[in-house]
Parts: C-alpha cells; structure tokens; sequence
C-alpha cells in the first residue's frame, strides 16, 4: 500500500467498511443489534491493556494483531464454516506491516498470535453473555462456550472465562445502559413515543431464515 493521500483514503474507506459488516454468527442464532466486525476487533485491542503479565511491548502487538485480524473481512464479509470459503482467500492485500501482521495472527506461531487468538474467542464468549443479558435468553452463549471454552490455551484469559462463567452462574448484575442512544438526539428519531425501538433488528424473523438456509446446503452437500 502506497502512503499518497490517495491511497491512504482509499485504505481508509476499505478499512471503514468493517463497521458496517456484521457477525454473521450473532445473525444466525437470532441476536438483536449485531454487532459489526469493527466493534469486535475495537475491544479486542482493549483487552491487552487488561493482561498484567506481559511486557508492553507484548502488549503493543497484541494491540496491533487484534486490530488487522478480521481486516479481511471487510471485503469478504465475516465468513462461517457455511460459506465453504478457505482460510487463505481472505488474506488481505495490504501494505507490508499490516500484512505481516495479518499473516502472523493467521499462522498461530509467535506467544502473541496465540493469545489473540484466545482474546478473539472470549471476547466472542462476552459478546454472548451480554446478549443474554440484553434480551433474557440463556441460550446464546450456551451454543458458542460449547464449541469454544476449551480452544483458550493461556492462563490469564482462561482464568477469565472462569470469572465470565462464575459472573452468569450465579446470576450477578452489572449496571450497564441498555442502549446510550438515549442520552442524545437520536432518542427521538431511533424511538416512538412509547419508547419502542423503531429500527430494531428482525432477529426471530432472520434466525428462522437463517436455519432455513443452512438446512438446504446441509442437504445440497449430502
């Protein structure tokens, strides 16, 4: 990637695309207000602040891996095992440290790849507990923790996960807005009078259209 302004806003606008692309998964099992790829890579690259036994220059790649990790994404979109799409196809072409990067978190070599990988998996595990809280449903972190709990290798984040499954079994609430939409103008533009979401994301709706479609390639691969 050429560092011209040209190119920089091209680079920009392509990287821009990750807020607009949505996790597929949440999708399929029926999430309301999915999340968008940029969301999930943005507290990513939070989380290594949060590790206190790793130097801070681990720190800095760890930031730098959980930012460029789905980078792909925008243009491929967030590919589930049902999209049949190899691994290597969505490597992106991009310039030479972010590509470097990219190809450093794919090959799962270095101590920091590894444990993106497993801040990738539990951001993912807290992304489903805070859809169970939103919309009182037990389910959705159920059908990910499954395939998912026992892939997260290094200690820190496992001693996480526990706190994470300790929070949920024992039923602890957390005082978190439920949409900070309400504190601006779009208060009266995203809602009715009667406080109704006007926008909300026809999750039932897709959940079954989403079953239904991978009913049909399950078939077709048969």
């Amino acid at each position: 990637m050429n560092t011209d302004m040209g190119s920089v806003l091209e680079f920009l606008l392509y990287v821009g695309q990750a807020k607009r692309i949505f996790r597929t998964g949440r999708v399929i099992h029926g999430a309301d207000k999915v999340e968008s790829v940029a969301a999930h890579m943005y507290r990513m690259a939070l989380m290594p602040f949060l590790l206190p036994t790793i130097s801070e220059e681990s720190k800095i790649r760890c930031m730098k891996l959980a930012l460029v990790h789905d980078l792909s994404e925008s243009v491929v979109g967030n590919l589930t095992e049902f999209d049949g799409i190899p691994q290597s196809e969505k490597r992106p072409d991009v310039g030479r440290e972010i590509f470097s990067l990219f190809n450093e978190y794919a090959d799962q070599k270095t101590t920091e790849a590894k444990l993106v990988k497993d801040l990738d998996l539990f951001d993912m595990l807290v992304q489903e507990y805070g859809y169970e809280k939103l919309q009182s449903k037990e389910e959705f972190l159920d059908s990910f923790l499954s395939s998912s709990k026992h892939n997260i290798k290094t200690a820190i984040v496992q001693q996480w996960l526990d706190q994470l499954m300790e929070c949920r079994s024992s039923g602890k609430q957390f005082q978190l807005p439920s949409d900070s939409n309400l504190n601006t103008l779009l208060k009266h533009i995203l809602y009715d009078e009667q406080g109704t979401f006007l926008y909300k994301f026809p999750s039932s709706e897709l959940h079954s259209k989403s079953h239904g479609l991978i009913a049909n390639k399950n078939k077709l691969d048969r």
